[in-house]
């Protein structure tokens, strides 16, 4: 049974605006684009999946329907305010509402890169999260040579785990993921961004 914040967030998915970026919920109109993304070559050098495990974007569009029912992972389309278009996306993934933990991911389509658009769409959505959903403590992780997400994660406040026990192949090399975490006492933003919190 849903909680009754799983309910609200369900009925009255959130949106979070700020000067210059829109996080919203994805949308049927969003399937392509997103698909897209996924399977970006500059995308793919650096998330676990191989590109058609992706599938179609109508496959695509199942999983995100299938994640706001259960509402486990909390999927936000990054929106450029001036242009309207779809910047990338950025997510809580394995949110645990009782242990109050979830993963952060992003990613942001390369036209929009070196723009700081991956720091402040994560920061709204940290601030959201410790702030509404009231978490406690979040992870992310990212491939070790990807330096920018290291940066974003940096400059978020997140401090450095370690790198995974756990190996992956990719490409025929090994890949062990390096590990971040931020607790709710800890929160206070490096880069603070002031956003408002909108209803659909």
């Amino acid at each position: 049974m849903p909680t009754s914040l799983k309910q609200e967030l369900r009925n009255r998915f959130p949106m979070l605006q700020s000067e210059r970026l829109l996080l919203r919920k994805v949308l049927p109109k969003d399937e392509q684009e997103l698909h897209g993304l996924l399977n970006e070559p500059l995308i793919q050098r650096y998330i676990a999946f191989r590109p058609e495990t992706a599938g179609s974007a109508e496959r695509l569009r199942r999983y995100f329907e299938d994640c706001h029912f259960a509402m486990t992972s909390l999927h936000f389309v990054v929106s450029d305010r001036e242009s309207g278009s779809v910047a990338g996306l950025c997510s809580f993934q394995r949110w645990n509402e009782e242990e109050g933990n979830a993963n952060i991911g992003y990613m942001i389509a390369p036209r929009y890169w070196n723009r700081g658009m991956a720091t402040e769409a994560a920061s709204m959505l940290l601030e959201f999260g410790f702030g509404r959903l009231g978490l406690k403590r979040v992870y992310a992780c990212c491939a070790p040579d990807n330096e920018a997400s290291g940066k974003v994660l940096h400059k978020c406040g997140f401090e450095r785990l370690g790198r995974s026990n756990r190996a992956s192949w990719k490409k025929g090399k090994e890949v062990r993921p390096a590990h971040y975490f931020m607790l709710a006492a800890e929160s206070r933003q490096q880069t603070s961004v002031r956003y408002a919190l909108l209803h659909n």
